[in-house]
């Protein structure tokens, strides 16, 4: 098998659930840089990880903050949009793995995100693998809506989707392209302290 055979469409499969416009909300992460778990708290740390395909072939994977928005860049994009690939199934995860290049010239190849399954193809649990600094983020499934909303937290479910709509609808690309270009550098170069 060639180095690049992995990647022929024919030879890859689907993925067993429906990732056409997945969107996973999550209220606690773990850190784990080089094998090592972080000892931060990060309960309450919501974050919403969006997958995007149309093909089941190449999905667009985008994380956002959902705590609000940034300070310095005055939205809430933790993670620009990256082009992944499905590279392996199991029964308890699907691993997508980065390639190629975002429509603003950032390479995705540096990430993958696996998405860990239970009993009846449940996502309990993703995890954001920033391969280029052996750095992983496992983010771990908030409370139902139902509970989420006895507890006054509705609002995070619903700026989500207000998030995405206008991210969609309503910035052109020149007005994004500073966002995540800053953004990413910001993340880099946090990662490197």
């Amino acid at each position: 098998m060639g180095l690049f055979e992995i990647f022929k469409s024919s030879d890859i499969k689907k993925p067993s659930i429906d990732l056409t416009d997945f969107r996973f909300l999550s209220d606690d992460h773990l850190r784990v840089k080089n094998g090592r778990p972080a000892s931060d708290n990060n309960k309450g740390a919501w974050r919403g990880i969006r997958i995007k395909t149309s093909d089941s072939l190449t999905f667009l994977v985008s994380m956002y903050n959902m705590n609000g928005n940034q300070e310095l860049w005055g939205d809430n994009i933790q993670l620009s949009e990256r082009k992944m690939r499905l590279v392996k199934e199991t029964d308890d995860k699907i691993i997508l793995r980065g390639f190629g290049i975002n429509e603003m010239g950032i390479s995705s190849a540096g990430f993958g995100l696996t998405l860990h399954k239970s009993y009846n193809n449940y996502i309990y649990r993703v995890t954001l693998h920033m391969l280029d600094r052996n750095i992983d983020i496992a983010y771990e499934k908030a409370m139902s809506k139902t509970e989420a909303e006895m507890l006054g937290l509705n609002s995070d479910y619903n700026s989500f989707g207000n998030f995405m709509n206008k991210w969609n609808n309503g910035m052109v690309i020149k007005d994004k392209t500073p966002i995540v270009v800053q953004r990413d550098s910001m993340y880099s170069n946090g990662a490197n302290i």
